[in-house]
């Protein structure tokens, strides 16, 4: 997991309780490392993560 602010690690948390939610704000604000750790800490409890978003160039396939 990559470092995270106590902000961060709320939405992390939300994400792992099951709790809907959507991750927005201005450029620079660690949306992209929220979205890392969230998706890490899921997949590393087995569970399934579907990530949609708006422009394609936001999905890189791995």
């Amino acid at each position: 997991m990559l470092d995270a602010d106590s902000s961060q690690q709320v939405v992390i948390e939300a994400a792992k309780s099951g709790s809907s939610f959507v991750v927005q704000g201005p450029p620079g604000t660690g949306k992209s490392q929220t979205i890392v750790n969230m998706i890490a800490e899921l997949i590393g409890d087995g569970k399934s993560v579907l990530l949609v978003a708006e422009k394609e160039t936001a999905l890189i396939p791995i």
